[in-house]
């Protein structure tokens, strides 16, 4: 599978059909890529008190600007085989999922920009009492860098490759309608060097770090279709080496108060809303500190019980290694639609605006998306399809602006 630049989905309307296709059957909140299909969903594997799901999704996609640059754009066609599995019991009591993924990238012209990414993971349950919980997980992760990632290296001879280690815990407790929760994440991150394009080697040690936080959460039922909920939130980055080009190390700490309520309104729109107050206190002189509004909405309209519009807004604060800026502060908005056409024909419609804003740096970035595709169900083991992707980044830094169109095409067998 092609990772494309991450972005929130804004969507268009797509031809809806009579409900009556349903009978009497009522799908009102339920989501069309989320309500079961016993026709088509896979059955996967009974082995004792456990269920094994797996299958393999290969992939052809064309790119017209394969190194997402803005003067050199160079056409490419990219093969994907990507396996993957997971086991998850079935216990009455407590839960447990293993899980593991393969995504291998061959390319047909530009061979240095094949890459493999691999994944295994374990997150579980454990039930105390009826109403104590003890959720725990951890996994490790090789992904790699896109071309078209604000930090990327265009001097890079090949894609940067990295690890993630991580792992996280929480502990939740429910009063009747109050409920409290207490939980904290690791993570490390490990940068590979990469080859420079005429020579040398770029070291990115400086990017490698460790990331610690803590969170608790309190949270009221109003009813059982609204929670409301108040979140605190602490953190701290550690990097391994100084940044040359800063002089310094990374390293900052945090906070984060939010404020925000999960809602279902009637049958035809659920989601979550917040909104919070942020700040990220840096180390180095050099870097400026970061505060302000925080915010984020999930929301979902089942319009009909054929089609489901997805919103999304989004205010974060990411780490970034460009020169002189302390952290890149980034806004998305979007939607997305999901159609039904039929039982087994899903159609798919999104595009996004994202911005983001390097504190400290002249640098700005827009970037816009637009994308549709369909999947067509052919039983329990085959589903295939396509799909069409369109990113434009405008970049005030020079040679940051570049435009790819993705034409994609997929099969995927599961067991």
């Amino acid at each position: 599978m092609v990772h494309w630049r991450k972005a929130l989905p804004l969507g268009l309307l797509c031809i809806a059909v009579p409900g009556a296709v349903y009978g009497q059957e009522d799908l009102r909140g339920v989501g069309v890529l989320d309500r079961l299909r016993p026709a088509y969903d896979p059955d996967g594997v009974r082995l004792g008190a456990f269920e094994i799901k797996t299958g393999v999704k290969v992939s052809e996609t064309y790119t017209d600007n394969v190194f997402a640059s803005e003067t050199n754009k160079k056409s490419d066609i990219i093969t994907s085989v990507a396996p993957d599995i997971t086991v998850t019991s079935t216990w009455s009591r407590h839960q447990l999922r293993l899980r593991g993924s393969l995504d291998t990238r061959f390319h047909a012209q530009e061979s240095d920009e094949n890459a493999t990414d691999w994944a295994l993971g374990a997150d579980g349950r454990i039930d105390i009492t009826r109403n104590t919980t003890l959720a725990l997980d951890a996994g490790y992760r090789r992904e790699h860098e896109e071309r078209g990632e604000p930090d990327a290296f265009a001097a890079a001879e090949e894609p940067t490759q990295y690890d993630i280690i991580e792992t996280g815990f929480e502990l939740a407790q429910r009063f009747n309608r109050f409920s409290v929760a207490l939980g904290g994440r690791y993570a490390d991150v490990d940068y590979e060097d990469v080859a420079r394009t005429g020579g040398g080697t770029i070291d990115n040690d400086f990017r490698d770090r460790e990331a610690y936080l803590a969170q608790f959460k309190l949270g009221y039922e109003v009813s059982p279709d609204t929670s409301l909920f108040a979140l605190a939130e602490v953190n701290q980055r550690d990097y391994d080496r100084i940044d040359p080009a800063l002089g310094a190390k990374r390293d900052s700490e945090g906070y984060e108060l939010r404020g925000g309520v999960d809602l279902k309104l009637t049958r035809l729109v659920d989601g979550q809303v917040y909104v919070g107050y942020r700040e990220q206190q840096y180390d180095a002189a050099a870097l400026e500190d970061v505060s302000g509004v925080s915010y984020g909405a999930n929301l979902n309209w089942y319009a009909t019980p054929l089609t489901t519009l997805r919103f999304t807004a989004l205010s974060d604060l990411e780490e970034t290694i460009e020169a002189g800026a302390s952290g890149n502060e980034r806004t998305a908005l979007g939607a997305a639609v999901d159609h039904e056409l039929l039982r087994n024909l899903i159609l798919t419609a999104d595009a996004s605006y994202e911005n983001e804003d390097f504190i400290g740096s002249s640098r700005e970035d827009d970037t816009y998306t637009f994308g549709f595709g369909g999947t067509y169900l052919m039983n329990r083991h085959f589903r295939f399809g396509l799909n069409y992707k369109f990113t434009s980044r405008d970049s005030t830094d020079l040679g940051e602006d570049y435009d790819e169109n993705l034409i994609g095409v997929f099969i995927r067998t599961d067991l």
